[in-house]
């Protein structure tokens, strides 16, 4: 199996690669990556408009989701998963998201 990991300002690439390091353990081929933000500000402003607008309201860049159309698990803090997302990843059982809200 295959996951996708998609980090932040709040929770980065170091923090993802430590946390799934038990789904490597287990023989899970994990890759990080990063939804980059100049700053934690216009991290928050994306984030606003996924929870008024829901998650078509934020587009993830093209380069985040390219060569994932093998993944099995995606594992998120902030970054929407939306349609697109989805068209992405065909193969995709499994989203994991590190919060909880209604929106979520």
């Amino acid at each position: 199996m295959k996951c996708l990991a998609i980090a932040d300002l709040f929770i980065n690439a170091a923090m993802m690669e430590s946390g799934l390091k038990a789904l490597r353990d287990n023989g899970i081929e994990v890759e990080v990556r990063e939804w980059s933000h100049d700053s934690v500000e216009k991290l928050q402003e994306d984030n606003l408009r996924v929870e008024q607008e829901g998650a078509e309201a934020v587009a993830l860049p093209e380069a985040l989701l390219q060569g994932t159309d093998d993944i099995d698990i995606l594992i998120t803090q902030f970054a929407p998963v939306n349609t697109a997302v989805f068209d992405k990843l065909p193969k995709l059982k499994y989203v994991g998201v590190l919060r909880g809200g209604v929106e979520t």
